[in-house]
């Protein structure tokens, strides 16, 4: 067993972490306690579990990836985001009043029962490539941590994240995220100036940190803004994050939440950013350690290598963990909750009790995350696997769901050629990518968004307008 006191503090981490849930799974009686956590939830509660559950894998290691090979520009990723979380704040009481399970319920109520199936599909492909990403992130920690072999890491990572969850749900998720947030909000704002002060006062850096900044980083602006719209996408139609909303409270305390997580995650992702940009120019000869051996490992390298003191190196590492494991069963939730509400539930057993949908909610739980590790050898690397993810879920489900509360004119045939011709063009359009590159040199967010869009307007106009009773409850 490894010594290294970075080892002991993940462990300990992780196990007061397994302790949080274990003492949450006595609280859970329903599949309500499950999935929406019994529908109390406050605005401080929300805050922590949205900003902890949004900051994963995607912000920490394909941002760290990202900045190490473009610098500030990385920004530009998670910058979509803070857009979307805007339009989420005039929507957030809207969508509680809905008083709603899942998003695919959103579509049923506002399209039909085949719109519920292909929006769960959706998100079943997209956010089960989340949680592949999450647990190859978990894997690096416990390589860096611990010299665990990082297939290894990868197997202890998924054991993990699929106990964990399938425990107690977003009962034990939730408190879990109101320690995670904490966590890593003050981790991040202690470990930027503490990283450029090793770097000056040793004179390791090697070019000035501004040497990183512009607007591109050298990628051309049809790429960077395919990486800023493909995460406001996936934002604006986070099924996580509507959730979420449905276990607020009231209407009151969802609208103070959404406001309170954009603040905090605003301030997260810009010093994430920085510290990674910090990482990538530290000369680690100078310390007497390895250079980094990936750049998805930037900030995991700089803490286990360069940090100073040692408290904080351990200090940030555990921060690693809270960002990674809190999305990773946030997102677990995702697929096993809509695969067995909405296609088991509502297709094939609708008759189902309260304590068969808790069980097959666990059982997939299970399932969907041996399916996430499998998936981890079909890309080589993160930030690969989150463009995926993060367009199938843009493109496929989040027209249809804003055209829902923004637009009346809008028609269950045009969400319904939405969601399909959205999630289709890009799955095509990625399998050509990864065969022989994009066609036509063309990233595959454009294809698909324009399919969604246009299918979503084109049918909408050419079918007949549908009455007031259909969308009223979405625009009261």
């Amino acid at each position: 067993m490894s010594t290294s006191p970075y080892f002991w503090a993940v462990l300990g981490y992780l196990l007061l972490l397994a302790g949080i849930a274990i003492y949450s799974s006595r609280r859970v009686k329903s599949s309500t306690d499950f999935v929406l956590a019994g529908r109390g939830l406050s605005a401080r509660v929300l805050v922590g579990t949205m900003l902890a559950s949004w900051i994963g894998g995607g912000t920490l290691i394909a941002g760290s990836e990202y900045a190490y090979q473009y610098g500030f520009a990385a920004i530009w990723s998670p910058a979509g985001a803070w857009l979307g979380i805007l339009v989420v704040a005039f929507l957030a009481p809207r969508v509680r009043r809905l008083e709603q399970f899942t998003l695919p319920d959103i579509l049923e109520l506002r399209y039909n029962r085949w719109a519920k199936l292909l929006g769960s599909i959706t998100i079943i492909i997209a956010f089960t490539a989340i949680v592949a990403y999450q647990i190859r992130g978990m894997g690096i920690v416990l390589y860096l941590v611990a010299d665990i072999p990082v297939e290894q890491g990868r197997i202890i990572a998924a054991v993990f994240v699929i106990a964990f969850t399938a425990l107690a749900g977003l009962m034990s998720i939730s408190r879990m995220d109101m320690v995670n947030g904490i966590v890593i909000l003050l981790g991040v704002i202690v470990a930027v100036p503490l990283l450029y002060s090793v770097g000056t006062s040793a004179d390791a850096f090697t070019a000035p940190v501004s040497s990183k900044l512009s607007w591109t980083g050298g990628l051309s602006w049809s790429e960077t803004l395919a990486y800023f719209f493909s995460t406001c996408f996936l934002l604006l139609g986070d099924p996580q994050i509507y959730g979420k909303l449905f276990s607020a409270k009231d209407q009151k305390e969802a609208r103070k939440a959404v406001v309170g997580w954009i603040v905090a995650t605003i301030v997260v992702e810009v010093l994430v950013v920085w510290l990674a940009v910090e990482a990538a120019l530290l000369n680690y000869g100078a310390f007497g350690a390895p250079d980094i051996q990936h750049p998805s490992h930037t900030i995991l390298h700089a803490a286990r290598y360069a940090m100073k003191p040692l408290l904080m190196g351990c200090a940030i590492l555990v921060v690693a963990t809270a960002i990674i494991s809190s999305t990773a069963t946030s997102y677990l939730l995702l697929p096993a909750t809509n695969f067995t509400k909405n296609v088991i539930q509502r297709f094939l057993k609708p008759d189902m009790g309260d304590r068969q949908v808790l069980l097959w909610s666990r059982l997939l739980t299970v399932l969907f995350g041996i399916v996430a590790y499998m998936l981890i050898a079909q890309f080589q690397s993160v930030l690969e696997m989150a463009r995926y993810a993060y367009t199938v879920y843009g493109a496929g489900i989040t027209p249809a769901v804003l055209a829902a509360f923004l637009w009346r004119r809008v028609t269950t045939a045009g969400g319904i050629a939405s969601i399909f011709l959205g999630t289709g063009m890009t799955v095509a359009w990625e399998m050509a990518t990864q065969a022989s590159g994009p066609p036509l040199g063309i990233p595959t967010f454009y294809p698909a968004i324009a399919a969604s869009v246009g299918a979503l307007v084109l049918v909408s106009l050419a079918t007949r307008a549908e009455p007031e009773a259909k969308w009223g409850k979405f625009f009261d």
